[in-house]
């Protein structure tokens, strides 16, 4: 939602870290999900964070490898598989269906996309 550039949602601070995450929202969800439960869990505990929403919440503004774990645990928690590299449309369903974007930006989508393409391979792609 960021872009990378918001540890705190702007103009108010409802999400946390680079990915966004709301206390009530994604944080409790992957406190709560059992595909996801022990992992957050055992996080939290190497990285000395308290394992509850509140103290996650917080946490993840300045914790990056907390933040990062979180937004890895949020796709544990989708039933449906990854989409392909190839599959940029079904892929903006997935975003918008686990992190549940209060104004997603459809318009923005496919450049994002291409930029963790390039980011994963490490050159340019043609998508």
């Amino acid at each position: 939602e960021s872009g990378f550039r918001h540890r705190r949602q702007v103009p108010v601070a409802h999400a946390m870290g680079l990915w966004q995450f709301e206390r009530g929202g994604g944080v409790a969800g992957v406190l709560r999900h059992a595909a996801s439960r022990p992992h957050a869990l055992a996080a939290c505990q190497a990285l000395l964070v308290p394992a509850t929403p509140e103290g996650v919440h917080p946490a993840l503004e300045f914790n990056d490898d907390l933040a990062a774990v979180f937004a890895r645990l949020l796709l544990f928690t989708d039933p449906k598989a990854l989409p392909g590299v190839d599959q940029p449309e079904e892929g903006y369903g997935y975003y918008v269906r686990n992190w549940r974007p209060g104004k997603p930006h459809p318009g923005t989508w496919a450049g994002h996309w291409r930029n963790a393409l390039e980011a994963v391979a490490g050159e340019r792609v043609g998508v």
